[in-house]
């Protein structure tokens, strides 16, 4: 008899963790997990509730022309910019990738101004202030 309550008071904890989701929330999100795109790059995955909206500079992607600090100037159909980490991003083939090489700016067309040619341009290599430094771009 002692035995099976001392089997029966082990089974309860091992029991109720496996059925608690490892890497997830109260709230379902999954945390503390990396997954990676095709280019081996983490995607971040987390509960951001207190964020509204798209990271991204814009909610669709839009033509833009990107110079590098080589002086490499390249344009694609699919740019956006995430303003939650400050990278560029391109899309491709329906996937997307960052661009790895230092970039000196970059242009993005507004695609909601249909009959004007508005486009946002970013630039980095100012001085650095606070927290940023010259890797930060500004909308100029």
């Amino acid at each position: 008899m002692n035995k099976f309550i001392f089997l029966l008071v082990i089974s309860f904890p091992v029991i109720g963790y496996s059925q608690t989701p490892r890497f997830a929330g109260s709230d379902g999100v999954p945390r503390y997990r990396q997954i990676l795109n095709l280019s081996g790059e983490a995607i971040p995955v987390g509960n951001n509730s207190n964020i509204e909206g798209t990271p991204f500079l814009q909610a669709g992607w839009a033509f833009g022309i990107v110079t590098l600090t080589d002086g490499s100037v390249f344009s694609d159909s699919a740019v956006n910019y995430s303003l939650s980490d400050g990278k560029l991003f391109v899309k491709r083939n329906a996937n997307i990738y960052s661009i790895k090489h230092p970039v000196k700016e970059f242009l993005i067309h507004d695609p909601n101004t249909a009959n004007e040619s508005k486009a946002y341009h970013f630039q980095n290599g100012y001085p650095a202030i606070r927290k940023k430094d010259a890797t930060t771009f500004y909308e100029v």
